[in-house]
Protein backbone atom coordinates (compact mmCIF):
# COMPACT_ATOMS: atom_id res chain seq x y z
CA UNK A 1 0.00 0.00 0.00
CA UNK A 2 1.09 3.51 -0.45
CA UNK A 3 1.05 6.85 1.95
CA UNK A 4 -2.27 7.69 0.29
CA UNK A 5 -5.93 8.91 1.69
CA UNK A 6 -7.08 5.43 2.59
CA UNK A 7 -3.44 4.40 4.81
CA UNK A 8 -3.93 7.60 6.34
CA UNK A 9 -7.63 7.85 7.19
CA UNK A 10 -8.78 4.17 6.71
CA UNK A 11 -11.08 4.97 3.57
CA UNK A 12 -11.36 5.79 0.10
CA UNK A 13 -14.51 7.57 -1.25
CA UNK A 14 -15.05 7.10 -5.47
CA UNK A 15 -17.35 8.86 -7.15
CA UNK A 16 -19.88 7.53 -9.81
CA UNK A 17 -18.35 4.26 -10.13
CA UNK A 18 -21.83 2.98 -11.37
CA UNK A 19 -23.62 5.48 -14.22
CA UNK A 20 -27.28 6.20 -13.56
CA UNK A 21 -28.32 3.49 -16.02
CA UNK A 22 -26.16 0.63 -13.82
CA UNK A 23 -28.35 2.19 -10.90
CA UNK A 24 -31.76 2.37 -12.18
CA UNK A 25 -31.06 -1.25 -13.23
CA UNK A 26 -29.75 -2.78 -10.33
CA UNK A 27 -32.43 -1.02 -7.93
CA UNK A 28 -35.20 -2.62 -10.77
CA UNK A 29 -34.25 -6.04 -10.05
CA UNK A 30 -34.07 -5.16 -5.87
CA UNK A 31 -37.52 -4.03 -6.05
CA UNK A 32 -38.69 -7.47 -7.79
CA UNK A 33 -36.98 -9.42 -5.48
CA UNK A 34 -38.58 -7.16 -2.65
CA UNK A 35 -42.08 -7.32 -3.56
CA UNK A 36 -41.66 -10.88 -4.61
CA UNK A 37 -40.91 -11.39 -0.44
CA UNK A 38 -37.18 -12.46 -1.32
CA UNK A 39 -35.37 -11.69 2.38
CA UNK A 40 -33.07 -8.83 2.79
CA UNK A 41 -30.15 -8.75 3.17
CA UNK A 42 -29.34 -10.93 0.16
CA UNK A 43 -26.61 -13.37 1.83
CA UNK A 44 -23.65 -14.01 0.05
CA UNK A 45 -24.70 -17.29 -0.99
CA UNK A 46 -27.87 -15.76 -3.06
CA UNK A 47 -25.66 -13.07 -4.40
CA UNK A 48 -23.26 -15.21 -6.21
CA UNK A 49 -26.15 -16.50 -8.38
CA UNK A 50 -26.88 -12.85 -9.30
CA UNK A 51 -25.55 -11.92 -12.56
CA UNK A 52 -26.45 -8.51 -12.08
CA UNK A 53 -24.58 -8.31 -8.58
CA UNK A 54 -21.53 -10.11 -9.84
CA UNK A 55 -21.48 -7.21 -13.08
CA UNK A 56 -21.08 -4.65 -10.19
CA UNK A 57 -17.97 -6.53 -8.08
CA UNK A 58 -16.30 -6.75 -11.08
CA UNK A 59 -17.26 -3.57 -12.95
CA UNK A 60 -14.06 -1.76 -14.26
CA UNK A 61 -14.73 1.31 -12.68
CA UNK A 62 -15.14 -0.45 -9.19
CA UNK A 63 -12.30 -2.69 -10.00
CA UNK A 64 -9.92 -0.29 -11.06
CA UNK A 65 -10.63 2.10 -7.61
CA UNK A 66 -9.75 -0.87 -6.00
CA UNK A 67 -6.07 -1.05 -6.99
CA UNK A 68 -5.86 3.00 -6.61
CA UNK A 69 -6.83 1.81 -3.09
CA UNK A 70 -4.35 -0.77 -2.96
CA UNK A 71 -1.92 -2.65 -5.88
CA UNK A 72 -3.52 -4.18 -8.80
CA UNK A 73 -3.10 -7.53 -7.66
CA UNK A 74 -5.60 -7.12 -5.04
CA UNK A 75 -7.50 -10.76 -3.88
CA UNK A 76 -11.10 -10.31 -3.53
CA UNK A 77 -12.78 -12.27 -1.54
CA UNK A 78 -16.74 -12.53 -2.30
CA UNK A 79 -18.82 -12.13 0.97
CA UNK A 80 -21.06 -10.02 -0.85
CA UNK A 81 -24.47 -8.21 0.80
CA UNK A 82 -27.11 -6.44 -0.60
CA UNK A 83 -29.14 -4.24 2.11
CA UNK A 84 -32.75 -2.93 0.81
CA UNK A 85 -33.38 0.56 2.91
CA UNK A 86 -31.23 -0.41 5.79
CA UNK A 87 -31.54 2.07 8.55
CA UNK A 88 -28.76 0.80 11.31
CA UNK A 89 -27.22 3.13 13.65
CA UNK A 90 -27.56 6.73 12.52
CA UNK A 91 -31.64 6.24 13.68
CA UNK A 92 -30.63 4.16 17.09
CA UNK A 93 -30.96 6.29 19.92
CA UNK A 94 -27.55 7.12 21.98
CA UNK A 95 -24.56 8.58 20.75
CA UNK A 96 -22.61 4.88 20.50
CA UNK A 97 -25.79 3.08 18.88
CA UNK A 98 -24.91 1.16 16.30
CA UNK A 99 -21.10 1.97 15.73
CA UNK A 100 -18.79 -1.35 15.35
CA UNK A 101 -15.54 -2.15 13.41
CA UNK A 102 -15.79 -5.16 11.30
CA UNK A 103 -12.64 -6.70 12.82
CA UNK A 104 -14.58 -7.61 16.34
CA UNK A 105 -15.00 -11.11 15.29
CA UNK A 106 -11.12 -11.72 14.63
CA UNK A 107 -10.45 -11.60 18.55
CA UNK A 108 -6.57 -10.92 19.57
CA UNK A 109 -4.82 -11.77 16.13
CA UNK A 110 -1.57 -10.07 16.26
CA UNK A 111 -1.99 -9.10 12.62
CA UNK A 112 -4.94 -6.64 13.29
CA UNK A 113 -2.08 -4.23 14.82
CA UNK A 114 0.30 -4.43 12.24
CA UNK A 115 0.39 -1.03 9.98
CA UNK A 116 0.33 -2.98 6.92
CA UNK A 117 -2.42 -4.93 7.68
CA UNK A 118 -4.80 -4.80 3.93
CA UNK A 119 -8.06 -6.25 4.74
CA UNK A 120 -11.04 -3.79 3.41
CA UNK A 121 -14.69 -3.70 2.87
CA UNK A 122 -16.35 -2.08 -0.34
CA UNK A 123 -19.67 -0.76 -0.11
CA UNK A 124 -21.14 0.91 -3.51
CA UNK A 125 -24.49 2.53 -2.75
CA UNK A 126 -27.11 2.88 -4.84
CA UNK A 127 -28.99 5.71 -3.22
CA UNK A 128 -28.01 9.17 -1.43
CA UNK A 129 -27.14 9.24 1.85
CA UNK A 130 -30.44 10.51 3.49
CA UNK A 131 -32.09 10.37 7.39
CA UNK A 132 -34.81 8.76 5.84
CA UNK A 133 -32.69 5.34 4.88
CA UNK A 134 -29.67 6.10 6.37
CA UNK A 135 -28.18 5.45 2.68
CA UNK A 136 -24.83 6.04 3.51
CA UNK A 137 -21.93 5.42 6.27
CA UNK A 138 -21.05 7.01 9.49
CA UNK A 139 -17.21 6.77 10.09
CA UNK A 140 -14.33 8.05 12.20
CA UNK A 141 -11.60 8.81 10.05
CA UNK A 142 -7.69 7.13 11.24
CA UNK A 143 -9.85 4.77 14.07
CA UNK A 144 -8.25 1.72 12.09
CA UNK A 145 -4.99 2.15 13.55
CA UNK A 146 -3.61 1.02 16.38
CA UNK A 147 -1.19 2.14 19.49
CA UNK A 148 2.37 0.53 18.88
CA UNK A 149 3.06 0.32 22.20
CA UNK A 150 2.56 -2.37 24.83
CA UNK A 151 1.65 -6.09 24.60
CA UNK A 152 -1.50 -6.94 22.25
CA UNK A 153 -4.24 -7.29 24.94
CA UNK A 154 -3.21 -3.88 25.98
CA UNK A 155 -3.67 -2.04 22.52
CA UNK A 156 -6.57 -3.71 22.06
CA UNK A 157 -7.83 -2.53 25.06
CA UNK A 158 -6.78 1.44 24.74
CA UNK A 159 -7.95 1.35 21.15
CA UNK A 160 -11.17 0.60 22.16
CA UNK A 161 -11.47 3.51 24.61
CA UNK A 162 -9.76 5.46 21.91
CA UNK A 163 -12.49 4.70 19.41
CA UNK A 164 -15.32 5.94 21.96
CA UNK A 165 -13.53 9.37 22.62
CA UNK A 166 -13.14 9.64 18.75
CA UNK A 167 -16.81 8.83 18.18
CA UNK A 168 -17.49 11.86 20.05
CA UNK A 169 -15.12 14.38 18.44
CA UNK A 170 -13.88 12.83 15.26
CA UNK A 171 -16.65 11.10 13.50
CA UNK A 172 -17.87 12.38 10.51
CA UNK A 173 -21.09 11.73 7.74
CA UNK A 174 -19.37 10.36 4.44
CA UNK A 175 -21.98 12.29 1.70
CA UNK A 176 -22.26 9.07 -0.55
CA UNK A 177 -24.54 9.83 -3.50
CA UNK A 178 -26.22 6.52 -5.70
CA UNK A 179 -23.36 4.87 -7.30
CA UNK A 180 -20.29 6.12 -5.36
CA UNK A 181 -18.31 3.09 -3.86
CA UNK A 182 -16.48 3.39 -0.37
CA UNK A 183 -13.70 1.12 -0.03
CA UNK A 184 -12.74 0.75 4.06
CA UNK A 185 -10.11 -0.61 6.27
CA UNK A 186 -12.44 -3.68 8.84
CA UNK A 187 -10.62 -2.28 11.13
CA UNK A 188 -13.01 1.34 10.86
CA UNK A 189 -15.01 2.23 13.43
CA UNK A 190 -18.34 2.80 11.74
CA UNK A 191 -22.27 2.52 11.38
Amino acid sequence: MNDTHYEKFGYCHFHSVLNTAEISQFRSQVNEFYSNCIEFPLEPKKCLQIQEIMEIAFSSKLVDSIKGAFHSDYIMFPDLEVQYNLIGGATQNGIFSGWHVDSNSEGLKEYLADRNYGFAKVGVYFQDNNSKYAGGIDLVPSSHKFPQIGSLKSRILLKKLINKLQIVFKAKTVKTKAGDSLIFDSRLQHR
